[in-house]
């Protein structure tokens, strides 16, 4: 009675809230507001209604069991218990696992049977000792009779395991370690129960794997190695290769082209000439060198004068570099006292000099030496012939009476000019003019 009263006047109070804010009322509203739940119940149709198997309600609110927990049965405040065998439970639903299907974790998303297992009613069972499946997912025991362990393996307690190292079983259906007592075939390798074909290039015996030597081959499987390598190609250490340019092949072997002998890949003889623009060499192509051209394999020097790029092939169509001289293959920054054009080297006249790298004799010999022919010679030198001295109308600064050091007993008269040649320079002038 005191229920009814309170909910009669909440429901009073309600509606004049309601009207006062101009939103529509109705009965139902006030009923869902008025009812509260208690634990182990929660809301259903404006009543209580005890909780459901798989949720927990506290407060009257409603919440899932985790996954692979289950309730107890209704009106749970908790999920003591773990999902039945054979079933998952997830989002309050309880459902069992499809054939050949397991609860990968007790209660959680089923999973397929693994292999070595096969799975009746959910419940996963280990093949007999000896035998496998082909495969996973199986329903059923006779799964596993239809399939032997694997040769090289053996099987127990649902676990397949290798033969340790290059061991291997003489059959099927093992279930032991002690099957392992067989060796691996031949013309196969074999490593903790895995068998692979013996590649081409090497020969297998007892398991182990041998590369070819001396130019042989084999196909893949083999145990010997009884075929010679392809022609035009080389086989060495299991590996065969095409034959290089510059090489031949033959019965596996390679071999350099001798001289200026050249070929090209997957050749068996060297009837290639040399390509053009390079020099060949016993199996080796250098690239030709500027200052050269190169046909056939060989190397000419450019004219004097001409010079060429790196891997010319056409001879030398440019002119050497302007300052340079070239000749027999070489440039050279043109010396001092002499100018270079057109690859050529010539000596600046008498009197004139010039600096490494000119195109002209433009400077005046150095004060206190003589130049003639591209040499600079100091006057200083007690050893000068009287017949090198220059004309004094030429040269004003080096009168006699300025040298010296050229007293007339050091100078052989031998060496005077021609009196014809130089009238200014006549012997007894010279000579009493020095003293």
């Amino acid at each position: 009675m005191h229920e009814f009263k309170l909910k009669k006047k909440i429901k009073v109070i309600t509606k004049m809230k309601y009207q006062a804010l101009n939103i529509a009322y109705n009965d139902d509203v006030i009923e869902n507001y008025a009812t509260t739940c208690g634990d182990g119940q929660y809301k259903k149709d404006n009543k209580c209604d005890l909780c459901p198997e798989g949720s927990y309600c506290i407060n009257g609110n409603k919440y899932f069991c985790s996954a692979g927990s289950w309730t107890a049965g209704t009106g749970a405040t908790n999920c003591p218990r773990l999902c039945d065998d054979g079933y998952t439970c997830s989002n309050g639903v309880k459902a069992s696992c499809g054939s050949g299907q397991y609860p990968r974790q007790q209660g959680s998303e089923c999973a397929p049977c693994p292999e070595g297992y096969y799975c009746s009613n959910a419940s996963k069972t280990a093949c007999p000792a000896g035998t496998w499946t082909d495969g996973s997912g199986k329903p059923q025991a006779n799964d596993c009779s239809s399939q032997n362990c694997p040769e090289g393996n053996w099987c127990k307690d649902g676990s397949k395991t290798g033969c340790a190292g290059k061991t291997w079983t003489s059959g099927t259906g093992k279930s032991e370690s002690t099957d392992c007592t067989a060796p691996c075939p031949p013309g196969y390798t074999c490593l903790d129960g895995e068998k692979t074909i013996c590649p081409e290039g090497y020969y297998c015996i007892n398991g182990g794997k041998t590369a070819c030597t001396g130019g042989k081959w084999s196909t893949p499987g083999s145990t010997g190695c009884t075929n010679s390598c392809t022609a035009g190609n080389y086989c060495s250490n299991g590996e065969k290769k095409i034959c290089p340019e510059g090489s031949y092949c033959i019965n596996g072997s390679k071999k350099g082209c001798t001289g200026n002998n050249w070929s090209t890949p997957g050749s068996t003889g060297c009837t290639a000439p040399c390509p053009d623009g390079f020099t060949c060499l016993n199996g080796a192509k250098t690239l030709c060198p500027q200052g050269f051209y190169c046909i056939n394999g060989g190397k000419i020097a450019c004219a004097d004068g001409k010079w060429s790029a790196p891997g010319s092939t056409a001879g030398c169509p440019n002119f050497c570099t302007v300052g340079y001289s070239c000749s027999n293959g070489e440039k050279k920054i043109c010396p001092e006292g002499f100018y270079c054009i057109n690859g050529g080297k010539i000596a600046c006249a008498d009197g004139k000099w010039s600096t490494a790298g000119s195109t002209g004799c433009t400077a005046s010999c150095p004060v206190g030496y003589m130049c003639s022919n591209g040499v600079k010679t100091s006057l200083q030198s007690s050893s000068i012939p009287v017949s090198w001295a220059p004309q004094s109308s030429n040269y004003p600064s080096l009168q006699p009476s300025r040298i010296p050091s050229l007293q007339p007993s050091s100078i052989p008269m031998s060496w005077a000019p021609e009196t014809s040649n130089y009238p200014s320079l006549q012997p007894m002038s010279w000579a009493s003019s020095i003293t």
